[in-house]
């Protein structure tokens, strides 16, 4: 792994995952078979989710081709009043790009529509608010878990055909202007974040 690399990664990453509270299980069913002390996986993931949102914000902010359009604030107000936060908003020249961050992409039916109506009224809002072509707008979601969103969840996508992993992001700001590579970015979860996890979580 590039040297630069790691450096980025353990200063943007690892200390965010590192700062990760990880409190016992909430489980009833658990709690009645004695295992109240084990750890809860689901809140350590959230927390994570939460995290890599903040580190890939961070990863826009140092590209030099990149500017990031969260600086001042994470939220927009819709037009209907309601106010709706940005998971990574940033352009590359004259082209803007909108993602939710989702790491799991297999929605279930209920929570998909709304999630997608989401995106969609966040996209259209911005796209008035600087005045944007839609030509000149991508909006979607983005998995920061995924090299590549497989085929067979891009096929149940309503609506939305967007869906990136990180090998198509990292192509969008082009691999020059990343502080990491793919490669680096995966062996890193695989090691380092690993070696944390299983410790953290006593696995």
């Amino acid at each position: 792994m590039d040297p630069k690399a790691k450096h980025f990664l353990d200063s943007h990453l690892l200390s965010r995952i590192e700062d990760i509270k990880i409190k016992a299980t909430d489980s009833d069913i658990l709690i009645a078979m004695g295992l109240g002390h084990v750890t809860s996986q689901q809140s350590f993931l959230i927390k994570a989710g939460n995290r890599y949102e903040a580190f890939w914000n961070a990863v826009i902010k140092h590209c030099p081709n990149t500017s990031s359009l969260l600086i001042e604030s994470n939220m927009v107000t819709l037009p209907n009043g309601k106010n709706r936060q940005i998971d990574l908003f940033f352009k590359i020249q004259d082209r803007y790009y909108y993602y939710e961050m989702k790491c799991n992409l297999n929605f279930d039916s209920e929570k998909s529509p709304a999630s997608v109506q989401k995106i969609i009224d966040v996209a259209e809002t911005n796209k008035t608010k600087y005045n944007v072509q839609s030509d000149n707008f991508t909006y979607g979601y983005f998995n920061p878990a995924v090299r590549y969103v497989p085929q067979d969840i891009k096929d149940k996508a309503e609506t939305i055909a967007i869906q990136h992993g990180v090998c198509d992001l990292i192509n969008i700001i082009g691999e020059e202007n990343m502080p990491f590579t793919a490669e680096d970015y995966f062996t890193y979860h695989s090691t380092v974040l690993k070696e944390l996890v299983v410790n953290k979580l006593d696995l």
